[in-house]
This record gives C-alpha cells, structure tokens and sequence, in this order.
C-alpha cells in the first residue's frame, strides 16, 4: 500500500472541487483534504484533518470554513468510547469508530479499510457524521456492501450510493458521478 496517496475529486453537480491527501505511515493516519464550492451565490472553503489510529479508527477531526461563513470551527476528538465536540462530552456519539465529512468521499476509506469484506459481505458501523453546511455531528448507522472487488454500496437511511473503490479502498466514483477522482498519484 502506498504511503501517501494524492486525489483531486470534482463534482460537477455540486460545482466542487476537492484536493486530498491520505497518509498511511506506520503509527496514526491521516486525511487532509481542502473543498471549495458554492453555498448559495457565496464561494466557500473547507479545510479539513482527520488522525485515525493504526487501525484507521478516528481519533481528532479539525474543520474550517471560510468564506461568507467566515471563521466557522469545529473540533472532534475520541478517546475509546468518548467523543467531545468543540470540547463538550458528546455521549450520543458512544461507540462511533468513523467520522463521515457530508461533503466528501475521503471518510469512506476509514470503514472500508479498518473492517474489511469480502464480495457479497456487508457491514455496519457507526459514525459521527458531519453534516453540511450546519456543521452539526449526527450518529449515522452505516452498511456497506461489496458488490465486487472495485464496487461496494454505501447505505445509511433512506440513502444509497454505488462507491467504485481502488483496490486500496480510495473512491474513485462516488454515486452517478456525485464525486469523480480527476487524478490519483500515490508516493
């Protein structure tokens, strides 16, 4: 597996683009990844870090948004079973391993790799989901099923969506083109 892996994301539907950096050196990982897209006729920037352990399980989370939403911040943080937001205990968020960024396919490798499946396998998990544009950290029940070795569904509620997946666990397509990597180097 490569050690860092550079992906470029466009959507044209949501008239975003999306750089981001995976790091998997031995010891904690990291995803850091900047977003830029239109929140109404207002341009806006979201700056985002996730630590996850070895085992790809989240540790902290750091996002800023600027923009029209100038200087907009918040923090994660997990310790076992504890989450904090913006530092107050979370308990709602008891057991979530992963956390989902709403405007990204970069948190999709956190399941993907720490609990891996076979063809015709599902799993579920829980996340600390952040929604956008509120920023405010929902549990989100998550199953995803390999469909085959590049496809896996992603499911939570009533939504759905097709990921293609490189044999690393990135996302290349995420639903019908919601997200597509333009470019993908690995170092």
């Amino acid at each position: 597996m490569a050690q860092r892996v550079e992906i470029l994301w466009q959507s044209e539907g949501l008239q975003s683009s999306e750089q981001c950096s995976i790091r998997s050196e031995p010891g904690p990982r990291a995803i850091a990844g900047v977003a830029t897209l239109s929140l109404g006729d207002a341009p806006l920037r979201i700056e985002y870090a996730v630590t996850t352990d070895s085992q790809w399980a989240t540790l902290a989370v750091g996002i800023t948004l600027t923009g029209e939403e100038s200087g907009r911040r918040l923090s994660l943080q997990r310790g076992g079973d504890t989450w904090t937001v913006d530092g107050q205990p979370r308990r709602d968020l008891d057991r979530c391993r992963d956390v989902d960024l709403g405007w990204t396919p970069a948190t999709n490798v956190l399941p993907l790799r720490r609990l891996p499946i076979a063809d015709g396998e599902s799993m579920t998990t829980r996340a600390a989901w952040v929604r956008f544009p509120e920023l405010d950290v929902v549990v989100s029940e998550q199953t995803y099923t390999r469909l085959a070795p590049d496809r896996v569904r992603y499911q939570s509620g009533t939504f759905e969506a097709d990921l293609r997946v490189t044999p690393d666990e990135i996302v290349t397509t995420y639903g019908d083109e919601l997200w597509v990597a333009k470019t993908l180097v690995r170092f």
